[in-house]
């Protein structure tokens, strides 16, 4: 639950993604609000740290320039994908964001990507409104403590529509298992 003590493992999340042959892509998120500068202003907006699948779940192409990269991932690139809405209010009209800098918690970050725009959620916040980083540079820079458990969300997408009452029936036995909760336990 929201504001509970995270109990799913880094390994959890391996173990989902290379163990569940319905599994499609799986993709951590971690998030900081934090305030962010490029060289005219400042905006405070969501970081979320996570895996090239995340663009892949949520169905999120690029508008301008392109994705970071599982090498990004591995090597902790200080690479930036931003949303719209963020792009609008750290560079003046008509500036291209793709190769700028901005300064994430005075770490310099380059922007690789510009995100297509998504509009508002079902709950009225602006999707476009964020910034996404290689989940390693996020906890390079920003993670504190926690060490073996996530300490954000996991997504998780299926290899088809059909496959999605599997995968969610494969996840919760997986994690009964690996976490030695019986079936009539929550």
């Amino acid at each position: 639950g929201a504001g509970s003590q995270p109990t799913i493992t880094w390994e959890d999340l391996r173990a989902i993604h290379t163990e569940l042959p319905s599994v499609r892509a799986v993709a951590p998120q971690i998030n900081s609000n934090q305030p962010v500068i490029s060289e005219t202003n400042t905006w405070n907006t969501q970081i979320t740290g996570t895996t090239p699948d995340y663009f892949i779940i949520r169905n999120w192409p690029v508008a301008a320039g392109s994705l970071f990269t599982a090498s990004d991932q591995a090597s902790a690139a200080k690479n930036a994908v931003i949303g719209q809405t963020t792009a609008e209010n750290l560079f003046e009209p008509g500036v291209d964001p793709i190769g700028q800098i901005i300064r994430i918690r005075d770490a310099p970050f380059t922007v690789v990507g510009m995100l297509e725009r998504k509009g508002q959620n079902a709950m009225g916040m602006d999707q476009d409104d964020g910034i996404y980083i290689p989940l390693s540079a996020f906890q390079t820079r920003m993670q504190r403590g926690l060490g073996k458990f996530v300490p954000g969300r996991i997504s998780v997408s299926a290899v088809s529509a059909d496959a999605i009452p599997r995968v969610r029936q494969e996840i919760s036995e997986l994690l009964r298992e690996r976490h030695k909760i019986d079936a009539d336990e929550e």
